[in-house]
């Protein structure tokens, strides 16, 4: 279960796992570690989520495992449909979210992105400047 906004805080990330790389992980640790009662749901299947958890308690050995919530792959309607309850999506630097972006923009969920140098790093920033 997620918390509710009045319990806690959802970042989540629906890009594809390889994406999420140890720079960007351990910036999204930090945000975990100042904003309390936060979690972070990313798209995982088991293997990549216990992966996740191992390296952040790796990072942080008080981490609570916990705090970082595996969403499944489900289909399109249902993957638009539970990207509302997330807070704030959290979109990877080096390779923007593209169609997810765009699924997670049309749920009416705001995303942050760090707009770089190359193509593949500017998408994210142009899908929230198209909504504007």
């Amino acid at each position: 279960r997620l918390p509710s906004l009045k319990e806690g805080f959802v970042f989540a990330c629906f890009n594809q796992a390889q994406k999420i790389d140890p720079r960007v992980f351990r910036a999204w640790l930090s945000v975990l570690a100042a904003v309390p009662n936060s979690v972070l749901w990313v798209l995982a299947d088991e293997v990549v989520s216990q992966n996740l958890i191992a390296f952040a308690v790796n990072e942080m050995p008080d981490f609570d495992p916990s705090r970082i919530r595996r969403a499944p792959f489900v289909s399109k309607r249902k993957h638009i449909d539970r990207a509302a309850l997330a807070d704030l999506v959290l979109d990877t630097p080096e390779y923007n979210s593209h169609t997810v972006g765009c699924d997670v923009l049309w749920s009416g969920t705001p995303m942050v992105t760090l707009k770089q140098d190359k193509m593949a790093s500017r998408v994210g920033a142009s899908l929230i400047k198209a909504m504007e």
